[in-house]
């Protein structure tokens, strides 16, 4: 989830709403990881079920720095990468563009299509 400078406001809420919608359409054995990012890639729920505490991560959110988006996927999917069940995907809620990451685009999309992950 993107929190960089650039989603203060407007961006940052609607994608508040969009998160918290996506989670009230989780099934009860949906395991989620929850990533902010802006320059730096924080995960702040590792493959929980609980959805309240889902919600309560995404209602303290605040905008502010850079955006490293390709960093932030890349991490999301190295860390699906590690899991062996289920089926896998990437929701990524953003307003824009990368401005401050190593990883490319490229090498992230790569990666993901090769580990038959959708993003």
């Amino acid at each position: 989830m993107d929190v960089s400078g650039s989603t203060a406001g407007q961006p940052l809420i609607s994608s508040k709403a969009g998160a918290q919608t996506f989670i009230t359409m989780l099934d009860d054995n949906d395991l989620i990881e929850l990533i902010k990012f802006n320059q730096d890639i924080d995960v702040l729920v590792s493959w929980q079920k609980d959805k309240k505490k889902l919600s309560q991560e995404i209602k303290k959110l605040r905008a502010q720095g850079n955006t490293a988006i390709y960093d932030a996927l890349n991490k999301g999917v190295d860390d699906l990468m590690r899991t062996k069940q289920g089926q896998k995907a990437i929701v990524l809620f953003t307003d824009g563009s990368d401005t401050d990451s190593q990883c490319s685009m490229k090498i992230t999309l790569d990666k993901a299509n090769m580990a038959q992950i959708p993003m």
